[in-house]
């Protein structure tokens, strides 16, 4: 039943229907419908067994071929499906993927969780949107590295999540339950939203999906990312009601796809603050108790992920606002397409700001 009031349409809950799998690991082998698709290539193998009760992938540190365990499911006039899987892993580390991955007919595979070490059983859940036109997924199992995984007790069904909708200028809001957004943070977001299209000289406007949760393990039921912000394409997965770095991360494509340095540096400046104090404030205080990285430190996208949350972002802001006022926002637009993130940067950052990095460094901190 769909009630609409005001612009919103509100999405009442229906009961589920039956499972559409499950699947315990009980017999001695696997249930009639599984099947292996095998890796191509040579070398050592990985290998599928069920055990104990449950499914074992194993891989050496010399495998080279990674198979996997699927079997597809049926879909009709469902909207929603929930995966719920007991998972424990050993030796992962440096792992790809050692989680279940869901493909759909109309799609690419779903992104699946990163491995992490689980010494004994843990409960995941996730929940997952079925494509328009979707009429069947594969539902499997995948080991891509060396380690011990182990599943247990899989169950795919539908569901209706609670999930309400608003749609208000740029921006197609979504949020769980009494979870909403108030007439503030719609006003803040699209005023945002102005603030950085002008600021980026875009002509072109571009509307986002936003998706509102009420905490981290719920992101991660969606998204399978534990992260207070996930962006993926024009869709805004966050926690946050309202969230500038976010809505730039989105708009700011349009000048380049540059290392972090610059596009959450970018975010922070824009938003206008970090934590209730100016980026250049905070990135001052780090400095002066020598706690600030360098910019060679911060170019590389790998070590800028390993730094504080706390030192990061408001540095790269900072490094944003220096850019911007002694070259100007157009300095900054090229630098921002000169940049390529996973590429060499230094060489490009040198002969944007027209010094090596060590000199700008220097006249960065002097800014401070």
């Amino acid at each position: 039943m769909l009630v609409s009031l005001l612009g919103l349409v509100l999405t009442a809950p229906t009961a589920s229907a039956l499972p559409l799998l499950v699947e315990r690991f009980d017999a001695a082998e696997l249930s009639e419908g599984w099947k292996t698709r095998a890796a191509k290539g040579g070398g050592a193998s990985a290998s599928w067994a069920v055990e104990g009760g449950a499914l074992v992938g194993r891989a050496e540190a010399k495998a080279k071929r990674f198979p996997t365990i699927y079997r597809r499911v049926e879909l009709w006039e469902v909207a929603w499906i929930r995966v719920d899987v007991r998972r424990k892993a050993s030796g992962v580390a440096g792992t790809g993927t050692c989680d279940v991955y869901l493909k759909f007919d109309t799609l690419p595979a779903e992104p699946a969780r990163p491995c992490a070490e689980a010494g004994d059983w843990a409960e995941a859940s996730r929940f997952v949107a079925v494509p328009a036109g979707a009429r069947e997924v594969e539902v499997g199992f995948a080991l891509d590295g060396p380690g011990t995984v182990s599943f247990d007790d899989l169950v795919v069904e539908p569901v209706t999540p609670d999930w309400k909708r608003l749609t208000r200028g740029h921006f197609d809001y979504h949020w769980l339950g009494d979870d909403l957004l108030r007439e503030e943070h719609l006003v803040a977001n699209e005023e945002a939203y102005d603030r950085v299209l002008a600021f980026l000289a875009l002509d072109k406007a571009v509307d986002l999906a936003w998706w509102k949760y009420p905490d981290l393990q719920t992101v991660g039921q969606y998204t399978g990312e534990s992260a207070e912000v996930v962006v993926r394409g024009d869709t805004v997965h966050t926690l946050r009601r309202a969230n500038v770095p976010a809505l730039v991360q989105v708009l700011a494509r349009a000048w380049g796809d540059p290392p972090p340095l610059l596009s959450v540096g970018l975010g922070v400046h824009l938003a206008g603050e970090w934590n209730g104090k100016s980026a250049r404030q905070v990135a001052r205080g780090l400095a002066g108790r020598g706690e600030a990285p360098t910019i060679a430190a911060m170019l590389d996208p790998v070590a800028f992920a390993a730094l504080p949350e706390a030192t990061r972002l408001p540095v790269a802001g900072a490094f944003v606002e220096w850019v911007v006022e002694t070259k100007g926002q157009p300095a900054l637009r090229a630098l921002y397409g000169a940049l390529k993130a996973g590429a060499d940067t230094r060489a490009p950052l040198e002969a944007a700001l027209g010094v090596p990095l060590a000199d700008a460094d220097t006249a960065f901190r002097a800014w401070l």
